[in-house]
């Protein structure tokens, strides 16, 4: 699904502030708009932890002709209210489900086949109509990892991983290299890699061999084998338990619960995560659930709330995480957990 020629030719090569997530996939999708729309662009993303877009945490007296957003699960509401702030059209590439909008351009994030699309840069690469690189497939691998061997996008990883002389599994690799930056609370790091992405989209073998990446991946997986060691309190198929960690490792945690226990649900809680912020993060590998109407439940209490049908993330704010715990258990059917 080719983007329209017009929304194309006005956002190509425009000032633009360029917001994304600071993950492997969100990387990816600012560094492929980056390269392939020759945006002259101001990077930005959250402060690592603070999942949100508002006006008050942007740069101040920036510049733009563009608002472009990628891989932000941020409300539409949200997104509108920025550049209504700045002035500027909207643009969105995202693979998350969002009400839609009539003053933004959104990508459309489900599929020919009506599936949600596995990433923000496989997103990105259909409505650009380009050849699927090494952005792509890092995207797919951050957001899939190991899943991605069951999607039915699996040939895009095995194609640009073949061209370049690796494997697939190399590219799972490199997300978890890239994530890094934002696992040690580096917001520099993040906007630098995307820069590095484009000069080496060609030779990702240079990406792999990152000698400071490889130093963090190291001590981040000493950390995670520590907390996933740790006893889970179960709770009516929920499986619970707070954090204290001086990495951001909640949703790299959650995920490597939730795989060794799909049926049930894995949540977590950071009580002290930053700047007075609490924050909390649910995942379950069941098909049967939809945590979306959850998710609205939240940003309706002020939240800054983010996911997909399986998984949902919250940054809450300073006297609410105990009610926003509560709020959680209830919809899973446990009133009186907290």
């Amino acid at each position: 699904m080719d983007m329209p020629r017009d929304v194309r030719e006005k956002l190509g090569g425009s000032r633009a502030l360029l917001a994304f997530h600071w993950d492997a996939d969100g990387i990816s999708s600012a560094a492929l708009l980056l390269d392939a729309l020759g945006l002259d662009a101001v990077l930005y993303t959250p402060v690592i932890g603070l999942y949100r877009l508002v006006p008050e945490d942007l740069p101040r007296d920036i510049d733009v002709d563009a608002l472009v957003v990628a891989d932000m699960g941020v409300s539409t509401r949200a997104i509108e209210r920025v550049a209504e702030y700045l002035g500027v059209p909207g643009y969105v590439f995202d693979h998350h489900h969002r009400e839609p909008s009539d003053s933004l351009f959104i990508a459309r994030y489900i599929d020919e086949s009506g599936d949600l699309y596995p990433s923000a840069s496989m997103v990105i690469t259909d409505a650009l109509g380009i050849e699927p690189n090494t952005m792509t497939a890092l995207g797919i691998a951050g957001d899939l990892e190991e899943g991605m061997r069951e999607s039915r996008y699996y040939w895009v990883v095995e194609r640009v991983a073949s061209r370049h002389g690796l494997r697939p599994e190399d590219f799972i690799e490199l997300s978890r290299l890239v994530d890094t930056n934002y696992l040690f609370l580096d917001r520099e790091g993040v906007i630098e890699t995307v820069h590095a992405l484009v000069e080496y989209s060609e030779d990702p073998k240079v990406l792999l061999g990152r000698d400071d990446w490889r130093a963090r991946l190291y001590e981040f997986r000493r950390e995670l084998e520590r907390l996933a060691g740790m006893e889970l309190e179960e709770i009516d198929g929920i499986l619970f338990r707070e954090l204290d960690s001086r990495l951001y490792i909640v949703s790299k945690l959650g995920r490597l619960l939730s795989r060794r226990n799909p049926d049930k649900y894995v949540l977590l809680g950071v009580p002290r995560l930053a700047n007075g912020y609490s924050q909390v993060y649910l995942r379950t590998g069941r098909g049967d659930v939809d945590l979306r109407p959850l998710i609205e439940r939240l940003r309706g209490m002020g939240l800054y709330a983010g996911g997909k049908r399986n998984v949902l993330g919250a940054v809450v704010e300073p006297g609410k995480y105990r009610a926003v715990l509560g709020e959680i258990f209830r919809y899973l059917g446990v009133p009186d957990a907290m």
